[in-house]
């Protein structure tokens, strides 16, 4: 569960009981592709995260800005079928799309 106002996520079970608390960024919206990898949109950072089963940041993509690839408060983020992700910004009001290579 992302638990963006306190800078980090939650990771439950399915019974509700708490596993794994994950700190360092804020996570306005996860999602996971069809071969289980976690990514993040951490709004305060303008970035998306690709995060291990641990909590851990594998890769980063993005930095403030308006061109390609740069972030105006990612907010929400889905992954399709091919493994693309299309993360919503808020303040950049649009979406963009990032290619799995």
């Amino acid at each position: 569960m992302g638990d963006r106002e306190n800078d980090r996520v939650q990771v439950f079970e399915s019974s509700g009981k708490l596993v794994a608390v994950w700190p360092g960024f804020a996570p306005y919206g996860l999602a996971y592709d069809k071969q289980g990898h976690l990514f993040v949109a951490d709004g305060r950072a303008n970035k998306v995260l690709q995060l291990d089963d641990d909590g851990q940041v594998v890769r980063s993509w993005g930095q403030e800005g308006d061109k390609p690839g740069e972030f105006q408060l990612p907010h929400m983020l889905a992954a399709d079928a091919r493994g693309n992700l299309y993360v919503g910004e808020i303040k950049g009001e649009r979406f963009q799309k990032l290619i799995r290579n």
